[in-house]
């Protein structure tokens, strides 16, 4: 019941983020933070180790040394979805959530691309993506363990 609740709660933040990050293209910090801490207490009740909790966590860290190499191309708030996200789902769904992500990033840029409505310097909101391979993750995992 508390893996329903799980991902019930982040469709809800996570779509409410997205929103935020289309129309304005900003991620608000404390919110994330908050839902951050949230997700720690949820992963423990779910009986993640400390290591799987951590490992989500460095997710976000490595993305965000890319938004700092890249000069921010990847901004530091897409780099905290990214670890807030592998915080609450664990290292192993948050790399498998992250690779989802960046392939309908790329599903969405090339047709862009291709019909001449963005660039290669153009910039797309990261957090629809990061939501829509969040649901593509863990709603089948749900699914199998009902």
């Amino acid at each position: 019941m508390l893996a329903v609740i799980s991902v019930a709660m982040q469709t809800i933040f996570w779509t409410a983020i997205s929103w935020r990050d289309i129309r304005t293209r900003i991620i608000p910090l404390w919110p994330e933070i908050l839902f951050g801490i949230a997700g720690v207490a949820v992963s423990i009740g779910a009986g993640r180790s400390v290591w799987e909790i951590a490992g989500g966590a460095a997710l976000g860290a490595v993305i965000c040394a890319l938004a700092y190499v890249s000069r921010e191309e990847v901004g530091y708030g897409d780099a905290l979805c990214v670890g807030v996200i592998g915080v609450w789902n664990g290292i192993s769904s948050g790399i498998w959530i992250l690779m989802c992500a960046m392939l309908l990033l790329v599903a969405a840029a090339i047709p862009l691309l291709l019909l001449k409505k963005a660039t290669g310097k153009t910039r797309m909101p990261m957090a629809p993506f990061l939501t829509a391979g969040m649901f593509l993750v863990e709603v089948p995992a749900l699914w199998m363990t009902l």
